[in-house]
Parts: structure tokens; sequence; C-alpha cells
């Protein structure tokens, strides 16, 4: 019998990731609402070092790639406001990390390295 392809290690390893993603992104929402730079500074440090991770690494497609690296510059730009103590700058900052996500996501489900949304 063939394994669903959602269910293998692998599908469920990269979805405890990317929800690993996603609780370093509230910290920082959380950091930006409160005005607490530690949480904005340890959520982006969060999601810099996952963003190097083997397993962020889906595809060796070019685009997906400059989606990355975008994604890399805009962490390392947000721990450095977060350090600073830059309130505006972080949140700037965090809406251009969001579109990233949203921009790759929206790419990788039309290129079938992820699953559309289910409704």
């Amino acid at each position: 019998p063939e394994k669903d392809e959602k269910t293998t290690p692998a599908r469920k390893g990269l979805s405890a990731f990317m929800r690993m993603k996603l609780e370093a992104s509230q910290k920082v929402l959380a950091g930006l609402a409160l005005e607490d730079f530690e949480l904005i500074q340890e959520g982006a440090e969060k999601l810099e070092e996952m963003s190097a991770a083997e397993k962020w690494r889906v595809t060796k497609d070019p685009l997906y790639r400059e989606h990355s690296v975008d994604f890399q510059r805009l962490a390392q730009r947000l721990v450095k406001n977060g350090k600073e103590g830059k309130l505006e700058a972080s949140a700037l900052t965090w809406i251009e990390m969001t579109m990233q996500c949203i921009e790759c996501h929206k790419w990788s489900r039309a290129n079938l390295i992820v699953d559309a949304p289910a409704r």
C-alpha cells in the first residue's frame, strides 16, 4: 500500500519545523505589541537560526533560494533593530518579513513544494 505523502516522516518533520517558525514569529509580534525588545530579539534570532538550518532548504530552485536569502537578511535586520531598541524600524522590518513569508508560501504552493491550505 502507498503511503500518503502528507504522513511521511519528512513531511511531518517539515510541518513541525514550520510550527516552530510560527512560534518564533509570534514571539516577535508579542515583543512589538509590548515594546519588549528582548522578545523581539529572541524571536528574530530563532528565525535567523532556523533559516540557516538544513530543513529550511526544501528545494534548490533559484527563486526559492532568493526568497530564503531575503528572509535571512530581514531576520538579521530585525535582530539588529531589536538590539538597538528601535520599535518603528522593528515593526517595519516585521511587516516586510511577514510579506516575504506570504510570498514564499504562495510561490511554494504554486510550485507544488507545499500543499494548498485546507478550506
